[in-house]
């Protein structure tokens, strides 16, 4: 389900991109007003275009060996209670656009990154789109 998700968000993106309701070049705590507090140079760096490539640097441990268990950082999203901030607080292991991690922590990342700071654009886009 993960990687088909990524799939359908990244098409979407790809539209907003498209049709100029997203810059992809924008530092994503920009959509998250709410986050102010984690705002430094390092992480005011990362942009949507880093999410979407999953380039942001930002430290994420996955391993098939830890699903279900706390040492997984996915776990610790499924629980999260603010799993914007869960992420996008997270150490850079290096500097954004310099190195690609697949994981799911990069569909949870930009995927209200991509909602143009209005949370309701999830729910009419896609049914306009498909």
């Amino acid at each position: 389900m993960r990687s088909v998700s990524k799939s359908f968000v990244g098409l979407l993106a790809g539209i907003a991109i498209g049709e100029d309701a997203i810059n992809p070049s924008a530092p994503v705590l920009d959509y998250f007003p709410e986050l102010v507090d984690l705002r430094n140079p390092e992480r005011n760096a990362i942009n949507v275009e880093h999410l979407l490539t999953m380039s942001s640097g930002l430290h994420w441990e996955e391993t098939l060996a830890t699903y279900g268990g706390f040492a997984n950082d996915e776990t610790h999203l499924y629980w999260a209670w603010n799993p914007d901030r869960l992420v996008l607080s997270r150490a850079l292991d290096a500097p954004p656009g310099t190195r690609f991690v697949l994981s799911c922590r990069s569909l949870a990342s930009m995927c209200p990154a991509c909602w143009c700071g209005e949370r309701r654009w999830l729910r009419w886009f896609p049914r306009r789109e498909f």
